[in-house]
Protein backbone atom coordinates (compact mmCIF):
# COMPACT_ATOMS: atom_id res chain seq x y z
CA UNK A 1 0.00 0.00 0.00
CA UNK A 2 1.06 3.58 -0.82
CA UNK A 3 2.48 5.88 1.86
CA UNK A 4 1.65 9.41 2.48
CA UNK A 5 4.50 11.71 2.25
CA UNK A 6 6.11 13.30 5.32
CA UNK A 7 4.18 16.79 4.44
CA UNK A 8 0.97 14.88 3.91
CA UNK A 9 0.87 12.84 6.48
CA UNK A 10 1.60 15.98 9.13
CA UNK A 11 -1.25 17.53 7.40
CA UNK A 12 -3.55 14.65 8.16
CA UNK A 13 -2.58 14.20 11.10
CA UNK A 14 -3.23 17.88 12.06
CA UNK A 15 -6.38 17.84 10.02
CA UNK A 16 -7.54 14.77 12.30
CA UNK A 17 -6.80 16.59 15.57
CA UNK A 18 -8.64 19.50 13.99
CA UNK A 19 -12.16 17.34 13.81
CA UNK A 20 -11.78 16.14 17.44
CA UNK A 21 -10.76 19.43 18.70
CA UNK A 22 -13.56 21.07 16.46
CA UNK A 23 -15.95 18.63 17.98
CA UNK A 24 -15.41 19.00 21.52
CA UNK A 25 -15.30 22.41 21.50
CA UNK A 26 -18.67 22.37 19.59
CA UNK A 27 -20.02 20.15 22.64
CA UNK A 28 -18.74 22.57 25.07
CA UNK A 29 -19.98 25.71 23.12
CA UNK A 30 -23.36 24.39 23.49
CA UNK A 31 -23.50 23.14 27.31
CA UNK A 32 -22.19 26.99 27.51
CA UNK A 33 -25.29 28.55 25.71
CA UNK A 34 -27.65 26.25 27.70
CA UNK A 35 -26.48 27.07 31.28
CA UNK A 36 -27.02 30.96 29.56
CA UNK A 37 -30.35 30.38 28.79
CA UNK A 38 -29.92 30.33 25.19
CA UNK A 39 -33.29 29.10 23.13
CA UNK A 40 -33.22 25.42 23.87
CA UNK A 41 -34.49 24.33 20.12
CA UNK A 42 -31.67 25.96 18.55
CA UNK A 43 -29.30 23.92 21.49
CA UNK A 44 -31.09 20.61 20.98
CA UNK A 45 -30.99 20.90 16.99
CA UNK A 46 -27.51 21.75 17.08
CA UNK A 47 -26.02 19.15 19.45
CA UNK A 48 -28.41 16.67 17.20
CA UNK A 49 -26.45 17.65 14.15
CA UNK A 50 -23.25 17.90 15.58
CA UNK A 51 -23.78 14.30 17.56
CA UNK A 52 -24.89 13.21 13.69
CA UNK A 53 -21.72 14.09 12.04
CA UNK A 54 -19.86 12.23 14.33
CA UNK A 55 -22.25 9.27 14.57
CA UNK A 56 -21.34 9.27 10.60
CA UNK A 57 -17.93 9.87 10.61
CA UNK A 58 -17.86 7.04 13.21
CA UNK A 59 -19.70 4.41 10.79
CA UNK A 60 -17.07 5.88 7.95
CA UNK A 61 -14.53 4.64 10.13
CA UNK A 62 -15.88 1.47 11.29
CA UNK A 63 -16.66 0.81 7.64
CA UNK A 64 -13.02 1.28 6.19
CA UNK A 65 -11.37 -1.04 9.25
CA UNK A 66 -13.70 -3.65 8.73
CA UNK A 67 -13.94 -3.89 5.26
CA UNK A 68 -12.60 -1.75 2.71
CA UNK A 69 -9.40 -1.56 4.21
CA UNK A 70 -6.52 -3.32 2.21
CA UNK A 71 -5.35 -5.50 5.41
CA UNK A 72 -9.25 -6.21 6.65
CA UNK A 73 -8.97 -9.55 5.87
CA UNK A 74 -5.97 -10.37 8.53
CA UNK A 75 -6.96 -12.10 11.37
CA UNK A 76 -7.25 -9.48 14.56
CA UNK A 77 -9.00 -8.61 17.98
CA UNK A 78 -11.58 -6.27 16.85
CA UNK A 79 -10.66 -3.40 19.29
CA UNK A 80 -6.98 -3.57 17.87
CA UNK A 81 -8.53 -3.32 14.30
CA UNK A 82 -10.85 -0.61 15.17
CA UNK A 83 -8.73 1.78 16.91
CA UNK A 84 -4.90 2.89 18.27
CA UNK A 85 -6.23 3.33 21.80
CA UNK A 86 -5.53 -0.26 22.31
CA UNK A 87 -2.18 -0.03 21.15
CA UNK A 88 -1.49 3.41 23.14
CA UNK A 89 -3.56 1.41 26.09
CA UNK A 90 -0.80 -1.08 26.57
CA UNK A 91 2.22 0.77 25.26
CA UNK A 92 1.84 4.20 27.54
CA UNK A 93 -0.64 3.05 30.53
CA UNK A 94 1.02 -0.43 31.26
CA UNK A 95 4.53 0.91 30.01
CA UNK A 96 5.24 -1.07 26.73
CA UNK A 97 3.54 -4.14 27.12
CA UNK A 98 2.28 -4.36 23.68
CA UNK A 99 4.82 -6.45 22.52
CA UNK A 100 4.21 -8.96 24.73
CA UNK A 101 0.34 -8.70 23.53
CA UNK A 102 1.33 -8.96 19.86
CA UNK A 103 2.97 -11.91 21.17
CA UNK A 104 -0.10 -13.63 22.92
CA UNK A 105 -1.90 -12.45 19.06
CA UNK A 106 0.11 -14.75 16.94
CA UNK A 107 -0.54 -17.47 19.61
CA UNK A 108 -4.14 -16.96 18.81
CA UNK A 109 -4.17 -16.19 15.33
CA UNK A 110 -1.53 -17.12 13.51
CA UNK A 111 1.61 -15.93 12.07
CA UNK A 112 0.24 -12.70 10.41
CA UNK A 113 -2.03 -10.29 12.27
CA UNK A 114 -3.45 -7.13 12.06
CA UNK A 115 -2.23 -5.04 15.68
CA UNK A 116 -3.80 -1.87 14.90
CA UNK A 117 -6.10 0.30 12.25
CA UNK A 118 -2.91 0.01 9.66
CA UNK A 119 -0.52 -1.97 10.34
CA UNK A 120 0.35 -6.28 10.52
CA UNK A 121 2.80 -8.10 12.22
CA UNK A 122 4.55 -10.66 10.98
CA UNK A 123 5.86 -13.67 12.86
CA UNK A 124 6.78 -16.05 10.15
CA UNK A 125 10.75 -16.60 9.45
CA UNK A 126 9.47 -18.38 6.08
CA UNK A 127 7.68 -14.68 4.62
CA UNK A 128 10.76 -12.47 5.79
CA UNK A 129 12.44 -13.22 2.44
CA UNK A 130 9.15 -12.08 0.62
CA UNK A 131 8.46 -9.41 2.98
CA UNK A 132 12.10 -7.61 3.11
CA UNK A 133 12.90 -7.93 -1.07
CA UNK A 134 11.98 -4.65 -1.99
CA UNK A 135 15.09 -4.37 -4.45
CA UNK A 136 13.08 -4.76 -7.04
CA UNK A 137 10.20 -2.93 -5.95
CA UNK A 138 9.37 -0.04 -5.44
CA UNK A 139 8.22 -0.08 -1.65
CA UNK A 140 7.69 3.20 0.63
CA UNK A 141 8.53 3.07 4.43
CA UNK A 142 5.40 3.74 6.32
CA UNK A 143 5.46 7.15 7.46
CA UNK A 144 4.43 6.87 10.88
CA UNK A 145 6.82 4.69 11.65
CA UNK A 146 9.45 6.90 10.15
CA UNK A 147 8.33 9.78 12.32
CA UNK A 148 9.53 8.09 15.35
CA UNK A 149 12.82 8.78 14.92
CA UNK A 150 12.56 12.53 15.12
CA UNK A 151 13.97 13.36 11.47
CA UNK A 152 13.45 11.98 8.25
CA UNK A 153 16.59 12.78 7.04
CA UNK A 154 18.06 9.88 8.24
CA UNK A 155 18.63 6.56 5.85
CA UNK A 156 16.54 4.41 8.56
CA UNK A 157 13.70 6.96 8.89
CA UNK A 158 14.17 7.70 4.67
CA UNK A 159 10.27 7.27 3.38
CA UNK A 160 11.18 7.73 -0.56
CA UNK A 161 12.23 4.62 -1.68
CA UNK A 162 14.33 5.79 -4.35
CA UNK A 163 16.28 8.17 -1.95
CA UNK A 164 16.83 5.71 0.69
CA UNK A 165 18.39 3.14 -1.88
CA UNK A 166 20.57 6.01 -2.58
CA UNK A 167 21.49 6.40 0.90
CA UNK A 168 21.88 3.19 1.32
CA UNK A 169 24.21 3.00 -1.02
CA UNK A 170 27.10 4.82 0.67
CA UNK A 171 27.85 2.44 3.16
CA UNK A 172 26.20 -0.98 2.31
CA UNK A 173 29.82 -2.13 1.13
CA UNK A 174 30.39 -1.88 4.55
CA UNK A 175 28.21 -4.97 5.26
CA UNK A 176 28.41 -7.20 2.20
CA UNK A 177 29.32 -11.06 2.92
CA UNK A 178 32.97 -9.95 1.85
CA UNK A 179 33.31 -7.27 4.57
CA UNK A 180 32.05 -9.27 7.13
CA UNK A 181 34.35 -12.33 6.47
CA UNK A 182 37.04 -9.76 6.79
CA UNK A 183 36.26 -9.12 9.89
CA UNK A 184 36.43 -12.23 11.12
CA UNK A 185 39.69 -11.65 13.03
CA UNK A 186 38.11 -8.96 14.95
CA UNK A 187 34.84 -11.20 15.97
CA UNK A 188 36.97 -14.17 16.61
CA UNK A 189 38.88 -11.64 19.16
CA UNK A 190 35.83 -10.60 21.07
CA UNK A 191 34.45 -13.73 21.16
CA UNK A 192 38.03 -14.88 22.87
CA UNK A 193 37.41 -12.10 25.58
CA UNK A 194 34.63 -13.42 26.05
CA UNK A 195 35.27 -17.13 26.82
CA UNK A 196 38.19 -15.95 28.84
CA UNK A 197 35.21 -14.17 30.72
CA UNK A 198 33.55 -17.42 31.25
CA UNK A 199 36.26 -19.49 31.91
CA UNK A 200 37.31 -17.47 34.76
CA UNK A 201 34.16 -17.45 36.20
CA UNK A 202 33.68 -21.02 35.69
CA UNK A 203 33.72 -23.65 39.09
CA UNK A 204 33.03 -20.08 41.31
CA UNK A 205 29.32 -20.51 41.45
CA UNK A 206 28.98 -16.75 40.40
CA UNK A 207 25.63 -16.89 37.44
CA UNK A 208 25.90 -15.25 34.26
CA UNK A 209 23.47 -13.00 33.23
CA UNK A 210 23.82 -14.36 29.49
CA UNK A 211 21.37 -11.13 27.83
CA UNK A 212 24.34 -9.06 29.36
CA UNK A 213 26.74 -10.78 28.00
CA UNK A 214 25.71 -11.71 24.83
CA UNK A 215 24.55 -7.60 24.75
CA UNK A 216 28.26 -6.68 25.60
CA UNK A 217 29.65 -9.12 22.57
CA UNK A 218 27.41 -7.77 20.15
CA UNK A 219 28.02 -3.66 21.35
CA UNK A 220 31.82 -4.58 21.49
CA UNK A 221 32.33 -5.68 18.09
CA UNK A 222 29.60 -3.13 16.38
CA UNK A 223 31.67 -0.09 18.53
CA UNK A 224 34.73 -1.37 17.15
CA UNK A 225 33.66 -2.02 13.29
CA UNK A 226 31.57 0.78 13.18
CA UNK A 227 33.32 3.49 14.88
CA UNK A 228 36.45 2.08 16.03
CA UNK A 229 36.07 2.45 19.48
CA UNK A 230 35.35 -0.58 21.31
CA UNK A 231 34.06 0.11 25.03
CA UNK A 232 35.31 -3.00 25.74
CA UNK A 233 32.00 -3.51 27.67
CA UNK A 234 32.88 -7.61 28.16
CA UNK A 235 35.71 -6.24 30.39
CA UNK A 236 33.09 -4.22 32.43
CA UNK A 237 32.00 -5.84 35.82
CA UNK A 238 29.12 -7.04 34.99
CA UNK A 239 29.31 -6.82 31.12
CA UNK A 240 28.35 -3.22 31.42
CA UNK A 241 25.16 -3.79 33.35
CA UNK A 242 23.80 -0.32 33.13
CA UNK A 243 22.55 -1.70 29.18
CA UNK A 244 20.73 -3.81 30.30
CA UNK A 245 18.89 -1.84 33.13
CA UNK A 246 18.25 0.03 30.56
CA UNK A 247 16.04 -2.00 28.39
CA UNK A 248 14.89 -3.79 31.34
CA UNK A 249 12.93 -0.61 32.62
CA UNK A 250 11.62 0.44 29.33
CA UNK A 251 10.14 -3.99 29.20
CA UNK A 252 12.19 -4.39 26.00
CA UNK A 253 13.51 -7.56 27.88
CA UNK A 254 12.60 -9.71 31.17
CA UNK A 255 13.88 -8.79 34.53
Amino acid sequence: MAQDSPRRYIVKSVLSAARTATSLIGYISLACLWKLGYDPKLIYFSFALLAGMDTLSLCAHVYFCFYSSPIARFPDRKIAALTLWYEFYYDVIKGGEYIWEIEKMHEQYGPIIRINPYELHVSDPQFLKQLYSSSTKNVEKWTWSAAQFGSYDMTSSTVQHGLHKLRRQAYSNLFSKQSIRSLEPLIQSVVDTLYDQMEKRRGTGEPIHLGQIYAALTQDIITEYCFANNKNTLLMPGFGPSYDTILTKAKLCPT
